[in-house]
């Protein structure tokens, strides 16, 4: 698909919309009601997504697996002090949230963007399964909590929040 990506960027395109009209009609979304949520202004054909971790091969790794199920990743941040200022300018659906990172960890990024935005979803993932930080962070407002490396976790979590 990356081919057809450089090559194409148009095919491409097209290639994508097909496929998440594909995942929305297959989950049961109700299209008989998309001229409300187009009234109402609720309905983005695409989810967009915030990624914040200090590792580039989790970026990409977590950009493509959102990417191949109907997400939009909007932006990257390599640290939590850049996650917390590109939610500010880019205003994602949802920010998925790596634990440990430099500058700013995880609950520090998260207490950070529920303070500009209350209502904002946010993710944690970490490889530390402790119990006392999964606790912390549901407690500060994240709506879940994913050990890595089981991101077959994450697309049911993210379409919990939306679908």
């Amino acid at each position: 698909m990356s081919k057809v990506r450089d090559e194409n960027p148009q095919t491409y395109d097209n290639c994508v919309m097909i496929a998440r009209l594909h995942i929305f009609t297959t989950r049961g979304f109700p299209f008989a009601n998309l001229p409300y949520y187009l009234a109402k202004g609720d309905f983005k054909l695409f989810k967009t997504i915030l990624i914040a971790d200090d590792s580039r091969f989790m970026r990409i790794l977590l950009k493509n697996l959102l990417t191949d199920n109907g997400y939009q990743v909007v932006a990257e941040a390599s640290d939590g002090s850049s996650a917390v200022s590109l939610y500010k300018e880019k205003t994602p659906d949802i920010v998925i949230l790596d634990l440990t990172m430099s500058i700013m960890n995880g609950l520090d990024a998260l207490k950070n963007i529920l303070k500009l935005d209350p209502k904002a979803k946010v993710i944690i993932y970490s490889a530390m399964g402790q119990k006392r930080l999964i606790i912390d962070a549901i407690e500060i407002g994240a709506k879940d909590f994913i050990i890595k490396p089981y991101f077959n976790e994450l697309i049911p979590a993210l379409n919990k929040l939306y679908w």
